[in-house]
C-alpha cells in the first residue's frame, strides 16, 4: 500500500484550511503556501468537493473553506475522496495453496488500517 502524493496534498489543503479557519481562501493562495502547483491543487480541490470536504465559491473574492467542522472529517474521508476504497489486495487473485490464509491476514490488515484513519480526523492532526 503506497499513498498517494494527492492525497498527501489533499490532506495538507484540509488541515491549513482548518487552521485557518476565518474566511475563503483563493486557490492562488493555497497553491502557493503548501507549494502544489496550481493546476495540481484544482484538481485535488475538485475531488474534495464532490466527496463534500470543501465548499467553494466563485468570483472575485471567491475560494475554498471547509464544508463541515474539521473533526467531522476523517483521514480516511480524504483518503476516500482522492484514492477511492483502500485495499491492500486484490480480490481477483487466483485461489492456490494457502491462499485463503494469505487472504485473511490481509483482510485484517485492511480493515485494521481503515480502522485507524477512520478515528484520526484532521483537527486533531
Amino acid at each position: 500500500m503506497k499513498i498517494q502524493m494527492s492525497t498527501e496534498h489533499a490532506i495538507r489543503i484540509v488541515r491549513y484550511l482548518h487552521l485557518k479557519k476565518e474566511g475563503v481562501h483563493s486557490a492562488q493562495e493555497i497553491s502557493v503556501v503548501l507549494g502544489v502547483s496550481y493546476p495540481f491543487f484544482v484538481k485535488i480541490a475538485g475531488m474534495l468537493r464532490r466527496a463534500g470536504i470543501l465548499s467553494a465559491m466563485q468570483g472575485r473574492h471567491g475560494g475554498y473553506q471547509l464544508s463541515k467542522s474539521a473533526s467531522e472529517i476523517s483521514l480516511y474521508d480524504i483518503v476516500l475522496a482522492v484514492e477511492g476504497e483502500l485495499k491492500l489486495i486484490d480480490r481477483r487473485t487466483r485461489d492456490a495453496d494457502g491462499a485463503c490464509e494469505v487472504r485473511s491476514y490481509f483482510r485484517q490488515m485492511q480493515k485494521i488500517a481503515i480502522a485507524n484513519l477512520s478515528e484520526q480526523n484532521v483537527a486533531e492532526l
